[in-house]
């Protein structure tokens, strides 16, 4: 449990309740707490990314809160948020660079080739579709305006929490405002 939580004794505490929970009176083992234990941030962070890139930006400022108040760091949380970003980003690029050398680069085959998993592509290229190919050809200038500020003037968690926020509002207004 100690590698996949944040080092806080509240969460360890809730972790240990809601796995008493589950186990009921079989042993606790390897594969419950595995299994259990901290997956949920994980899908938490994609729903967040996810409403965000599709303009909810409510829904996503309530995941990132969740997230944040289950003891998840802003820096990590922008990392993930930046790895679907500059995929993002990299096959807009990669799009206009072929439509500049007068070759078609379809969006879905560029979104794979930025390193997009092959059961997500459907919903990538939808998203990116969403977002725009102005927006998105900024979203590693957004991501790196962030993860700067956040290792810099904006370090404290509760501003590095400003910077994740302005860039999910960023993120789901211009989403929303092209749908």
């Amino acid at each position: 449990m100690f590698d996949l939580l944040p080092m806080s004794l509240g969460v360890l505490d809730q972790e240990v309740a809601r796995l008493a929970l589950l186990a009921g009176d079989q042993p606790n083992d390897t594969a419950l707490v595995r299994d259990q234990v901290g997956g949920w941030r994980t899908r938490t962070a994609w729903e967040m990314i996810d409403a965000a890139v599709e303009g909810r930006a409510a829904d996503a400022l309530g995941q990132l809160d969740r997230l944040l108040l289950a003891g998840e760091q802003p820096i990590g949380l922008l990392a993930q948020l930046g790895s679907t970003l500059r995929r993002f980003a990299a096959a807009a690029l990669a799009v206009q660079a072929g439509e500049s050398s007068g070759r078609r680069v379809g969006l879905r085959q560029a979104l794979a080739a930025a390193g997009v998993v092959k059961f997500k592509l459907g919903d990538a290229e939808g998203q990116l579709r969403q977002i725009g190919r102005q927006r998105a050809l900024r979203l590693a200038e957004w991501t790196l305006d962030a993860d700067l500020a956040m290792k810099g003037h904006d370090s404290t968690p509760a501003r590095s929490r400003v910077q994740l926020e302005r860039l999910i509002v960023r993120l789901a207004k211009e989403a929303s405002a092209s749908a």
